[in-house]
């Protein structure tokens, strides 16, 4: 078995290392046997989403989501089909942003994909500093860093 993993737009969403992220889940497919193409989808190009068995949206900058914003319009429909039709992606950050109908940064109100019922506003005050979660699930707590200023609303 072979999968073709999409990377939207690496030249705009790579905030939080995203290629690495890529980098590990190609290497934890083949330790299951399952080999991985990983294709680049930069956002100078059309985006043939029926090429694709996963597809990895990461995180940018209020800029990026901008500059991505303004290609989002060309996209919508035949993502919308690919993701109708079974598509498969795992959105981070602001790729989650621009699953749903807007996205406001601090200039702007962003038409984005429309897949989800979500909004995302902006706001003043960061979320900064370093999140714990303790959980049954493992060993030891799991450790994070949060810096966002996104508030994201269901309807």
């Amino acid at each position: 078995m072979k999968l073709t993993i999409g990377h939207f737009y690496p030249d705009l969403f790579n905030l939080y290392g995203d290629r690495g992220n890529l980098c590990c889940l190609k290497q934890r497919l083949l330790w299951r046997g399952i080999d991985a193409d990983i294709l680049p989808l930069p956002s100078d190009r059309p985006v043939d989403f029926s090429r694709l068995d996963l597809l990895v949206m990461g995180g940018g900058s209020d800029r990026e989501q901008e500059l991505a914003g303004r290609r989002l319009p060309a996209l919508c429909s035949a993502f919308k089909t690919w993701v109708e039709d079974g598509g498969v992606l795992l959105a981070v950050c602001g790729g989650f942003q621009l699953l749903g109908h807007t996205c406001q940064t601090h200039d702007r109100v962003l038409e984005t994909l429309g897949v989800l019922d979500i909004h995302t506003r902006w706001a003043d005050n960061r979320l900064v500093g370093n999140t714990v979660l303790d959980s049954p699930l493992f060993s030891s707590p799991v450790t994070g860093f949060e810096n966002h200023a996104g508030r994201t609303d269901i309807g």
